[in-house]
């Protein structure tokens, strides 16, 4: 018979108390803090995920040309960039969004009188529903002259937000590798420190990889998508392919999405397409799966559909759009960094730190199968 454990006892001291209560109040004050620091934090993650993101090319100009002008250089020329491409997509959607307005009411009228599908249309009372939709339309999306004095203050909000966000990309472009080698130093061990420095380095390539070849596709879907909506004579190529390109970055099911939503902006002209066009969205999703997807992870890191989606959504109510991308971003980087980690624990990777034990130490491994790092 084994022999009975006498029970544990919690005892409470008054230095166990003062502890807990210290440590409770420390963290109703950092949470006070980061409440109230909220806006700014996130301007900030906005310029480090910015900064993240560039440094590769950083450093490639950096071999030809000294480092302080290569961050100015790429700094001017992704303001320039984000500037122009911003510009055009807000002048674009705000002139489609009327000609969007015009072509519901054009294509509801055209169905109602159409015996195939006016029955259809007076049960979902579909003359209702498109007057509410195309009035938000008119009144709340598009930018015209009379909306000018009400939005200033917005407007005038977000161009120093913009401006902010990119001096913080720039401090960091020029501050972000000390500050990483600083944390790198706050672990005693020197192999904690060389895995930990392995880590990052890996997941921050694989990261900037995978969201460059995601945005590469996204543009080329743009294009594909716009030229078809012009094709077609659909009013809102732009809007239509900026929707695509954005769902494109959730793999798996993104371009079926953007796909039905294609469909639906197509019926309001061309009703019997939206059948084919639904196919033709499940054909491509499957080839982008087997074929485009496969080799974007092969080349940078698996990142699955539904933790971007979860990923996104917690961004989306935190922050809204800025929230999006700092999660997002933030999400594929922990992912690579676990998948390194995972590959230096398995043998996968060589382990750097055992370029910081004695030699006899290294000799006792020597025997273990090493691989190169995965590109």
């Amino acid at each position: 018979m084994a022999p009975s454990v006498p029970a544990t006892r919690l005892v409470l001291t008054p230095g166990s108390v003062a502890r807990a209560v210290v440590l409770v109040a420390g963290w109703l004050i950092l949470l006070a803090v980061v409440a109230r620091a909220r806006g700014s934090l996130v301007l900030f993650g906005l310029g480090v995920v910015g900064a993240a993101l560039t440094l590769p090319l950083v450093g490639y100009l950096s071999r030809w040309i000294p480092r302080w002008l290569a961050i100015l250089l790429v700094s001017l020329v992704a303001a320039g960039a984000v500037g122009l491409v911003g510009y055009r997509a807000v002048d674009e959607v705000d002139r489609q969004t009327d000609r969007v307005a015009d072509a519901i009411d054009e294509s509801v009228a055209r169905i109602e009188a159409t015996p195939r599908y006016s029955d259809l249309a007076d049960r979902l009372d579909l003359q209702q529903r498109a007057s509410e939709l195309t009035k938000t339309l008119r009144e709340d999306v598009s930018l015209d002259a009379s909306r000018l004095s009400e939005l200033a203050p917005t407007l005038a909000s977000g161009a120093s937000d913009i401006f902010i966000i990119w001096l913080f990309a720039v401090m960091m472009l020029a501050a972000g590798p000390p500050f990483v080698a600083a944390f790198v130093r706050l672990f005693p061990s020197p192999i904690t420190q060389a895995r930990v420095r392995m880590v990052i380095t890996v997941a921050h390539r694989r990261t900037t990889r995978y969201v460059g070849l995601m945005l590469l596709r996204a543009a080329a879907l743009f294009g594909l998508t716009f030229t078809c909506a012009a094709l077609l004579g659909l009013r809102v190529p732009t809007v239509l392919g900026l929707a695509v390109a954005f769902l494109s970055l959730f793999p798996c099911f993104g371009l079926f999405v953007g796909g039905v939503v294609f469909a639906i902006a197509s019926a309001l002209k061309w009703p019997d397409l939206v059948g084919p066009i639904v196919l033709l969205a499940i054909v491509i999703q499957a080839l982008d799966v087997v074929y485009v997807q496969q080799r974007i992870e092969r080349h940078s890191v698996a990142v699955r559909s539904l933790l971007l989606l979860v990923a996104s959504l917690i961004g989306w109510e935190v922050e809204g759009v800025r929230g999006v991308v700092i999660a997002t971003v933030a999400t594929i980087f922990l992912v690579a960094a676990a998948e390194a980690g995972m590959a230096i624990r398995d043998g996968r990777m060589v382990d750097p730190g055992l370029e910081v034990l004695p030699f006899a130490a290294v000799g006792s491994e020597s025997s273990a199968k090493v691989v190169p790092p995965l590109s």
